[in-house]
């Protein structure tokens, strides 16, 4: 087969960027759209059909092209003054002023990929599995920037024993987004105490500890990840079916630190649920209930080793250079905060009960309770509601619902200090 599409879109979007004193101050304006993507998407499928097994093997190819043909938005920056005497004593403190600059740009990229699939399935013994693999690569086209996936899928599916199907499932994936060097723009002060220096040069006599601007910027993205799980449904009774899983997941990123010393994110999900369909002898129609119950549990999650203080520091305010720099603050940050529980409970209930033919109720309810101690993080939620639904004719239908939510969250606040 081959497959060619092409999609242009015009249109308007938001486009927010910052303002003033970094991300305390943002502004938005509207960006044109003009964009133009195109695929070519060869690729084979053969099958091989007999009574004993299919089997099935794919491969497919996709080039995609992206770009924007409309000019970014721009902001103008104003140029950084004292407030009282109006002399460039700031100069040196900002890396653009008096000038317009492009914002919100959308970079032309190219997307390059395969995918091979095999699928096999055993009709005697009811088995069957599934091979698939992915690799990609996406470029920056203009700032030569490159990211890769790969990823391998494998399921094994069977319903051998009676009343009971399984399936087992492994993946494992590697994400390789390569990382970038800022080289900050360092202007020199042309007025006040450190004229012909920049902030970060102590020549001129500070006493305060120096910091090189310039970082490379490692990619949080970067990872292998590796998951094993395990699907089942065993029909316990006439009506009445009985579903677990369960699933490991282990996330090793490269670059990005969860805690003080580890990379490294291990997750435990479990499920239960119990599926009923019976008919009363009141309503003499089937109804239809399902409970289900969650658990996760989650080694290190996703979080901000540096996000606040904890502690006693000492800090000095003796002059513009000889006091502690505002980045001297940033490095005393010493908690690591995160939104993201460690251990998850999840209980659902929902029922249909049909009145008559043309009249139904749907009755549902969720309780989740999450937590995290190490960061004294929690949230609790209930929601309950209520639907009904109502057709007085063939093609015209009612339907009626009310939700109720309820959520208390708590957590620990940070909040950033600053005084330019």
């Amino acid at each position: 087969f081959f497959n060619y599409r092409t999609e242009a879109r015009w249109g308007e979007r938001q486009a927010l960027t910052m303002s003033k004193c970094s991300a305390c101050h943002v502004v938005s304006r509207s960006k044109r759209i003009d964009e133009y993507t195109e695929d070519y998407n060869p690729g084979f499928i053969a099958t091989y059909r007999s009574k004993k097994a299919r089997v099935s093997f794919s491969y497919e190819y996709l080039d995609r092209e992206f770009r924007e043909n409309a000019m970014a938005p721009e902001n103008y920056y104003d140029r950084a003054v004292h407030p009282g005497s109006g002399s460039n004593v700031f100069d040196d403190r900002v890396q653009y002023q008096n000038t317009k600059l492009p914002y919100a740009h959308s970079p032309r990229s190219r997307k390059y990929s395969h995918i091979v699939k095999l699928d096999s399935y055993v009709p005697s013994l009811s088995t069957g599995m599934f091979i698939g693999s992915v690799y990609s690569e996406t470029e920056n086209k203009e700032e030569d920037l490159k990211f890769n996936l790969k990823t391998i899928f494998t399921r094994l599916s069977s319903a051998m024993i009676p009343g009971l199907s399984f399936n087992v499932h492994f993946r494992y994936l590697d994400l390789a987004n390569q990382s970038i060097f800022v080289d900050t723009n360092e202007p020199v002060s042309n007025a006040g105490t450190n004229a012909g220096h920049t902030w970060a040069d102590p020549s001129h006599g500070g006493t305060y500890n120096t910091i090189d601007p310039d970082f490379t910027r490692n990619s949080a993205m970067s990872r292998r990840q590796y998951e094993v799980g395990l699907d089942m449904v065993y029909l316990l009774m006439k009506g009445i079916t009985l579903r677990g899983s369960y699933e490991w997941r282990e996330i090793k990123r490269d670059h990005y630190y969860v805690t003080s010393n580890d990379k490294e994110t291990k997750e435990h999900r479990a499920k239960l649920a119990i599926n009923a369909r019976f008919k009363p002898p009141v309503i003499e129609r089937p109804i239809r209930a399902t409970l289900t119950y969650k658990y996760k549990s989650i080694d290190a999650p996703f979080a901000n080793v540096k996000a606040a203080f904890k502690g006693e520091t000492t800090i000095t305010s003796n002059g513009a250079f000889s006091g502690t720099q505002y980045w001297e603050l940033h490095e005393m940050r010493n908690l690591t905060l995160t939104n993201l529980p460690t251990l998850t409970h999840e209980i659902r209930f929902d029922t249909t009960v049909p009145v008559y033919d043309r009249l139904s109720v749907t009755a549902f309810y969720r309780w989740i309770e999450e937590k995290n101690k190490a960061v004294e993080w929690a949230n609790k939620t209930h929601m309950p509601s209520l639907s009904i639904w109502y057709a007085p004719l063939d093609k015209l239908s009612f339907t009626v619902s009310y939700l109720y939510k309820y959520g208390k969250t708590n957590s620990l606040l940070c909040v950033p200090v600053y005084d330019g």
